[in-house]
């Protein structure tokens, strides 16, 4: 049977929207959790992708380390010694803001240093419940371990490909320290990079393609990155960082263009976090303080409180006059742009004006109102339910995402002529949805 026009387009939005969720995705939606000394004690604290607006997660007497987020953003794990002798770890998971820490290793052993499976089912982690550190896998609710690694080798600091298909690790199994990898169904173990002096602390960029560790090669230890190639070794491994200062435990950001450190540069004699961009090498720092910062991890993308739009009131006028008292509608335009996406307005939940009014028609229009090649919002609101008068300079509109965000975004009008009425009930507008109308017509902006 040959597909509806309706079906077609259906399934067009529904490739348009997913791809839409990561275009519009954006640094400033990240966060990076850390290890802070600065209360005195090791915890773990949470920041702004520019390093703004520091918290305490754990706020315990013991020692925190080692967090990272969960690939949904819902939570965090980390290790810590709490209820064991100093320095014995064991693994735990908290949500994101601290709150119902859970122990998930069972104190047999030091356990650390976890990392998550894509899924979010499983933490790998480090253990030397054995005696010697090897590289284990547990289910994030808890549970018995399973081991990947065995012998007398020091085996460390795992982490877990995007795909799902490997785990690097450090291990000293060749003699010096260096970076191999595991399937998580276990088996033998492959050098991916090697080098005589230490390699460490791999991360993987998110979408599997690059792995980057720190390495004192160069007779300090800077950020490398190279190409990865499943269980084979690393090629193209290129330098990021360039100073006489150390820079370790680096963190891709979710899109790639960045990598989180720590590093005592200027000079200082604490640890702080830095980025650095792998185009331009740029480096930029989020901590400042008198104490230790260490182990950066980034969130996922995640969602933001609100959205500030970028709003045209009667697309191609300059000055937008209207008329308070008009019997007609005015076209008002939700913009799209780098960082929103206007094909994910909730039209029923949008109100204009003074007196909230809703749109006018069954449903809102969607074309490339401002001519850049995207696609735009736009409802036609009844002139006289504004609530425009002498007074009015400018309009706000307010609404939702169809994920539940609030929205808000305004633009200049110059009132004309009479004043506008208060504004009709919203019970029945409420109710109203929008359409594939406009779509299947392919209506343009009128």
């Amino acid at each position: 049977m040959l597909p509806t026009t309706r079906n077609v387009l259906l399934g067009l939005c529904l490739v348009v929207t997913s791809a839409a969720l990561t275009a519009f995705a954006q640094i400033e939606t990240t966060k990076i959790v850390f290890m802070s000394l600065r209360t005195g004690n090791h915890e773990v604290f949470v920041m702004n992708a520019d390093g703004t607006d520091p918290r305490n997660l754990t706020n315990s007497p013991s020692i925190d380390d080692k967090p990272a987020w969960s690939p949904d953003g819902s939570l965090i794990s980390f290790h810590s010694d709490r209820g064991r002798a100093r320095e014995t770890y064991d693994l735990y998971v908290m949500d994101v803001d601290g709150g119902n820490v859970t122990r998930i290793t069972d104190g047999v052993g030091s356990n650390m240093d976890p990392s998550w499976s894509p899924d979010g089912t499983q933490l790998t982690f480090q253990s030397n419940r054995a005696g010697s550190p090897d590289i284990y896998v547990i289910d994030a609710s808890g549970g018995a371990v399973r081991p990947l690694t065995f012998g007398p080798a020091s085996d460390t600091t795992p982490t877990w490909s995007p795909d799902g298909s490997q785990i690097l690790f450090v291990s000293s199994r060749s003699g010096g320290y260096d970076i191999y990898a595991v399937s998580p169904n276990g088996g033998a173990p492959s050098a991916v990079i090697e080098h005589a002096t230490f390699d460490g602390f791999p991360a993987w960029s998110p979408d599997g393609s690059q792995i980057a560790f720190h390495s004192y090669r160069n007779g300090v230890a800077d950020i490398y990155v190279g190409d990865a190639n499943g269980m084979d070794p690393v090629t193209n491994i290129r330098q990021l960082t360039w100073d006489s200062s150390e820079a370790m435990e680096p963190a891709f950001s979710p899109d790639g263009s960045l990598i989180a450190f720590r590093t005592r540069r200027h000079g200082r004699s604490h640890m702080q976090i830095y980025t650095v961009n792998l185009v331009t090498l740029a480096e930029e720092q989020l901590t400042s303080t008198a104490t230790h910062e260490s182990a950066p991890n980034w969130s996922p993308f995640l969602a933001p409180s609100s959205y500030s739009v970028a709003v045209d009131v009667k697309p191609g006028s300059e000055d937008n006059p209207i008329n308070g008292a008009s019997k007609g509608v005015t076209p008002v335009a939700i913009l799209t742009t780098d960082t929103f996406d206007a094909s994910q307005v909730n039209s029923t939940s949008v109100r204009l004006g003074p007196n909230a009014t809703t749109i006018a028609h069954k449903s809102a229009h969607y074309d490339d109102g401002d001519g850049d090649g995207r696609i735009d919002w736009l409802g036609h609101f009844r002139t006289r339910d504004i609530g425009i008068d002498s007074d009015t300079s400018s309009l706000t509109l307010v609404g939702q995402t169809l994920g539940g965000i609030p929205l808000s975004g305004s633009d200049l009008v110059t009132p004309r002529g009479g004043k506008g009425r208060g504004a009709p009930s919203l019970t029945a507008a409420a109710k109203r949805v929008t359409t594939w109308g406009s779509l299947r017509r392919g209506d343009a902006i009128r």
